[in-house]
């Protein structure tokens, strides 16, 4: 899912409250 490579795109900084936000939105549809 998007949130794999997400979080693996973002491992070397600290996702926002907002990124972590959309991403969790965006997954859910």
């Amino acid at each position: 899912g998007g949130r794999i490579a997400f979080k693996t795109q973002r491992s070397f900084s600290v996702p926002t409250s907002k990124e972590t936000k959309a991403t969790d939105e965006a997954e859910a549809k």
